[in-house]
Formats: C-alpha cells, structure tokens, sequence
C-alpha cells in the first residue's frame, strides 16, 4: 500500500486506501538498497526523503510528479524520475512546481 519495490523501481503509493487521506511513514527499506521516508495529503505527496546505502541508480514512480533536488533527475515516463545515486546521499523528492 505505500511502497513497492519491484523490476528495478520503487513505486510511492501504489495503492493507497481512501481510508488513508493523509499521513507518512520512516524508513521503510526498498530493493536495491534504498530507505525512505515519506509524506502525503489527500492533494499526494508533500515531501518525500530517499537514501542511499548502497549508491546504486534509483527509478521511482510516483502518484503525481515529483522533482528532486540536488541532482539531475531523467524523467523516462510521467510520474517516474530515475537519477544515480552516491552512497550515503540523500535524496529529497518534492510535489513538483506547475507550469511544466
């Protein structure tokens, strides 16, 4: 219900109840060596926190889309970015700004 890791992506909230309007979780653990921390309201996610362990690439799917700050992050699809990652980095996804 709020993270997936699977086919070489983590997907946020894949399959959130409508129970579930609000709310936010710390450190759940996602395939290929990723911990996150996220937040969201009924308009999606307000923030979101990726880290590293390992410094592999990271393709995350997303509800809405997402920028990331402090790095330059490939946009393949709507809704998903993918960028590389540094070892102990953090990495913070934010709602992203309209007008793209």
């Amino acid at each position: 219900m709020l993270l997936q890791s699977h086919a070489d992506e983590i997907d946020l909230l894949p399959s959130l109840p409508e129970a579930w309007p609000a709310g936010s979780f710390c450190g759940l653990r996602a395939r290929g060596g990723f911990e996150v921390d996220l937040a969201w309201t009924a308009d999606g996610i307000t923030h979101a926190e990726v880290r590293s362990l390992l410094g592999n690439p990271v393709r995350i799917r997303t509800p809405h889309p997402v920028d990331v700050a402090g790095t330059h992050a490939g946009r393949p699809e709507e809704c998903v970015v993918s960028f590389d990652t540094r070892r102990g980095a953090r990495y913070r996804l934010t709602a992203a700004r309209t007008g793209r």
